[in-house]
């Protein structure tokens, strides 16, 4: 008898665990919520969820399919402790942007990996510099 009361116990809790969980998640449906999505890369458009449905109304990102500039090479002195992040062009509003390099404090156990274009079927597209683990 105290193994059946246990049973029709753990069986109500799951029960209510479960008819919350889908309370919970149709909810936002119900307000009409808006979840705006913005992407890291700067020239991208708003994606707009509304009711479990995305509706975009411009390209992820925008990819130049013109060659971007060469790079300038910059002429520094070596710092202790420091790195120099060469400079690089950002594209932005149609067009290429030169972005003057800097030095950064050198982190241990990593080097500094640059920024570069490469070219794919829908154009160009930068890849970010970063630091790497030797």
């Amino acid at each position: 008898m105290r193994n059946a009361k246990s049973l029709i116990l753990a069986v109500s809790l799951f029960g209510s665990l479960i008819a919350g969980g889908i309370a919970a998640a149709d909810e936002g449906d119900r307000r009409g919520d808006r979840v705006h999505v913005r992407d890291h890369r700067g020239d991208a458009a708003q994606v707009v969820v509304t009711g479990g449905q995305d509706h975009r109304y411009a390209p992820v990102f925008q990819t130049p399919t013109r060659r971007p500039p060469v790079m300038v090479r910059d002429r520094v002195r070596p710092r202790r402790g420091m790195v120099w992040i060469s400079g690089e062009y950002d594209y932005s509003d149609g067009r290429y942007a030169y972005r003057p390099g800097r030095y950064e404090t050198a982190r241990y156990g990593h080097h500094w990996v640059p920024a570069r274009w490469v070219r794919t079927h829908h154009g160009w597209v930068k890849l970010d510099g970063h630091w790497d683990r030797r």
